[in-house]
């Protein structure tokens, strides 16, 4: 085994290094986009391609310095680079790993998307058998279409039980996964080209043949990668609205940078090892990167490694122990007897060589003295080097496979959901107010949606099992411009089922929702409902929305929003969101002081949407005046919030400040959990997303809402307790 692993030491370091510094860069830049939000996954792209591209000019002009020649290929070589194979291998590594960055954008998940993009499959196979169906009309074989459905079952088992999940990931991480694959092919492909081309006869085992570089222009793609994030860095369309600023976490930038640019030096890629000269006959290394069981392996421990990495820096790992069992099942659909029946072959024919070690060295050792029966002086000293290198080899092998081992313990302990931790804290608050004649109030902002959505939208809601007994009221305030209000109520109460009581308030189109949710709140001070469910007239994803209010809304509940639930700030000072958003230091301070009994803030939770259910006790628990100022910091022009120099803020660029869109609606949009007082991180942290609350995804009631105290002759969830 040690003749196996010691045919050349550093082929072995330069994997675990690759796997290392792969599990840094994925680890550090999504702690930077997600914590410290510094979202600019094109801008980490440049920088990775950039340092990479540094590394290897630096490597050529050192083998040149000490070897006193140059590394690089000659001009005929270098013509063999440009050839349709070269070509579709750079574009699909590039476009792969732009896509992937930008799927470590959209993918909060960091588990569920490693694991999409580290997993091994066979584009090959797939080929084949669509080639054969189109040419030949030949359906592909039995044994191909099991492992293709194994394949899909595991990816959807990936996605659908990730709760953090949204569809820009998902579109992104399968394009990205899908030119993997074509890379894949690309390299198989070229090499075979530049096998013939130096007269070899051996395929990809040849590596004798290959000869002095590489079959893949390496240093050509990190010039061009380095290129293509460059313009994607410029053109990113969100780009103008928030300044970049690496100085703002250096020690995870500078550790994200070279770390990243370590492992598109090494191995091609951030997510799987592109390219290997070394042969599965020859080298453990060329094992693991040549054959489907040692891809896997890799493909694992890369997959182990961020699960480890992940939790040492405090990162939420958000996996399930099913999303683990299905990338298990995933890898197994690319085995087929032929790969096990190979891996078994090769275990035991290095058990046999660990066998015959023992006798080969005593064998060696009597050659040598009758070859050399007069010894140097020196023969006795033993040499440092290939102690140093077994050492060395034998802690990178350790290593590596001590990541694969730990995976299944770091699921175990991390992957099964602990129910104490989101059990729900109760806001006793019950005698702030006494109850309403009405039990919930639907409060709709209008501007101009037509009657037939609005109508589909509150029957939608009102059909639910947990509002309609409650027989909610609907209020809407309408702001459209030119219209005929009394038409478009008309046509509204006769799209509404039965017995919907409606009422219709036109109001100026001043302040955006967010004044007709003050004014609401200011004009039914005595008289609001035990519940209001607010919304913008076009609800964002009804279906959504929906199955939210089935799953958690409940006497009990306090506040609980009806959007993304993503967004967390420790701090309000320097807090910022995804989407570009930041505010000016002192005006979150402010807000939260006032609505919170004049408490620091800290561990805000930013609301989106303005779409909510909030309980009576909760509006009421605030003075009417903070409301009151709150509105009028809105909507009156004179106030600070609509002149310099809040106005000359990086994220409010290119928007123009109006009476009938401030920009300070936005903040008020965000800070809506924190006027209700429910700003706790565990919903941020724990609730599931929309889409994957749609796809089944349900955590216990205290995850994803903050709850209250109800009156002892008031029926409720938890009135036994």
């Amino acid at each position: 085994m040690d003749s196996f692993l010691n045919r050349d030491p550093k082929t072995m370091q330069s994997l675990t290094t690759w796997l290392l510094a792969a599990t840094t860069a994925i680890c550090t830049t999504h702690h930077l986009i997600f914590q410290v939000k510094q979202r600019y996954p094109f801008h980490y792209l440049l920088l990775h391609f950039a340092t990479a591209l540094i590394l290897r000019l630096g490597k050529h002009t050192w083998l040149a310095v000490t070897r006193n020649q140059s590394p690089l290929p000659s001009w005929n070589d270098a013509k063999a680079y440009l050839r349709p194979w070269q070509w579709l291998y750079g574009a699909s590594v590039i476009t792969s790993l732009a896509l992937a960055y930008r799927a470590m954008f959209d993918l909060p998940s960091g588990a569920a998307l490693v694991m999409i993009l580290a997993l091994e499959w066979r584009p090959e196979a797939w080929l084949r058998g669509g080639l054969s169906l189109v040419h030949n009309r030949q359906l592909p074989e039995l044994q191909s279409l099991l492992r293709g459905i194994i394949l899909l079952c595991g990816l959807s088992a990936i996605y659908l039980k990730d709760y953090r999940l949204e569809m820009e990931g998902i579109k992104f991480s399968l394009l990205a996964f899908a030119l993997t694959g074509i890379a894949k092919i690309a390299y198989f492909m070229a090499e075979q080209d530049w096998s013939r081309n130096k007269g070899s006869s051996d395929g990809i085992d040849g590596a004798e043949g290959i000869g002095e570089h590489d079959p893949i222009p390496g240093t050509l793609i990190l010039l061009a990668g380095t290129v293509t994030g460059a313009i994607a860095t410029v053109i990113d369309e969100t780009g103008p609205r928030i300044t970049f600023k690496p100085a703002i976490a250096p020690v995870y930038m500078t550790v994200s940078v070279i770390a990243g640019g370590i492992a598109l030096e090494r191995g091609g890629h951030l997510f799987q090892r592109m390219g290997n000269r070394h042969s599965h006959r020859e080298h453990v290394v060329g094992f693991l990167d040549r054959t489907t069981p040692g891809r896997i392996l890799t493909s694992t421990a890369v997959v182990h490694a961020v699960f480890g990495a992940s939790i040492l820096i405090g990162s939420t790992l958000n996996l399930d122990v099913w999303q683990y069992l299905g990338f298990l099942l995933a890898s197994s659909a690319t085995l087929t007897w032929t790969d096990l029946g190979f891996a078994v072959k090769k275990a035991q024919q290095e058990v046999a060589n660990v066998r015959m070690e023992p006798l080969k060295a005593t064998l060696a050792e009597q050659e040598s003295l009758i070859e050399e029966p007069v010894a140097s002086k020196d023969s006795n000293q033993p040499s440092d080097a290939p102690m140093l290198g077994t050492i060395s080899t034998w802690f990178t092998a350790t290593l590596f496979f001590a990541v694969l081992i730990i995976g299944p313990f770091l699921v175990i302990q991390q992957g099964v959901y602990n129910l104490s931790a989101v059990t729900p804290s109760f806001w006793d608050r019950s005698g702030t107010s006494a109850r309403s004649s009405r039990a919930l109030d639907l409060v709709i902002a209008r501007y101009d949606e037509s009657a037939e959505q609005v109508a589909n939208d509150i029957n939608a809601l009102v059909m639910l099992p947990n509002l309609g007994p409650l027989n909610p009221n609907v209020i809407i305030y309408d702001k459209a411009e030119n219209a005929n209000t009394s038409t478009w109520a008309n046509d509204l109460e006769d799209l509404l089922l039965p017995h919907i009581p409606l009422t219709v308030v036109v109001k100026p189109n001043i302040g955006r929702e967010a004044e007709a949710y003050l004014g609401h709140i200011i004009d039914h001070w005595d008289d609001i409902a035990d519940h209001t469910l607010f919304s913008q007239a076009a609800a964002h994803d009804i279906h959504a929305l929906r199955r939210r209010l089935q799953d958690y809304f409940v006497p009990e509940t306090g506040f609980l929003t009806l959007s993304y639930v993503g967004g967390f700030c420790s701090h309000c000072s320097g807090c910022k969101d995804l989407a570009g958003w930041g505010e000016q230091d002192g005006v979150l301070e402010d807000i939260y002081s006032m609505f919170n009994n004049g408490s620091y803030c800290q561990d805000l939770v930013l609301a989106y949407r303005g779409q909510f259910v909030v309980s009576r006790n909760r509006i009421r628990s605030n003075d009417i005046k903070a409301y009151q100022h709150l509105r009028n910091q809105l909507i009156d022009m004179n106030d600070d919030k609509h002149k310099m120099p809040y106005l000359d803020q990086n994220w409010m660029a290119g928007r123009r400040d109006r009476l009938d869109a401030p920009n300070f609606g936005f903040t008020i949009e965000r800070m809506w959990g924190a006027i209700m007082q429910c700003s706790d991180q565990r919903i941020a942290k724990e609730c599931p997303s929309l889409l994957a609350g749609l796809l089944g995804n349900r955590m216990p009631l205290g995850a994803c809402q903050c709850l209250d105290m109800v009156d002892s002759d008031r029926p409720g969830l938890f009135s036994s307790m």
